[in-house]
């Protein structure tokens, strides 16, 4: 098979499936139809992308038809919940602590005695924040 039919046969799934936003699930479902014309999954995906666009800046320029390119939004400060499926809250925590100290002989796989910890660790400070909400 040539390349040009290839991507002939790319162009034709992105065109008559535009509502798979996702670029592996349309690169699987194109893969799963066309048993032997590619290599791998990973050729397909690379096809899918760069044909819609989402293979770097100076791929993007080159695609002539804009309309098969949606641009990836990453800015939290216009996430709204209500317009999209919410199954959970993630909570995003750090916590720094101090180290344990104890008194030993050598530095290599050391088994420390209990007898031999003067200081348990302990939390130093901890913040936590809710992903994409602003209050720390």
């Amino acid at each position: 098979m040539g390349r040009t039919f290839l991507t002939e046969l790319i162009k034709e799934y992105c065109e008559k499936h535009r509502n798979i936003k996702k670029d592996y699930t349309l690169a699987k479902k194109i893969y799963d139809e066309n048993v032997g014309l590619f290599k791998n999954l990973d050729q397909v995906r690379g096809m899918v992308r760069t044909r819609r666009g989402h293979s770097g800046t100076k791929m993007r320029e080159a695609v002539v038809d804009k309309s098969l390119f949606t641009p990836k939004n990453y800015d939290t400060n216009n996430y709204d919940p209500s317009t999209q499926e919410v199954y959970s809250k993630i909570l995003i925590l750090d916590i720094e602590t101090a180290p344990l100290l104890a008194n030993l002989w050598g530095i290599w796989n050391q088994n420390v005695q209990l007898d031999n910890i003067y200081c348990d660790w302990f939390i130093l400070t901890w913040a936590a924040k809710w992903l994409f909400e602003d209050k720390v």
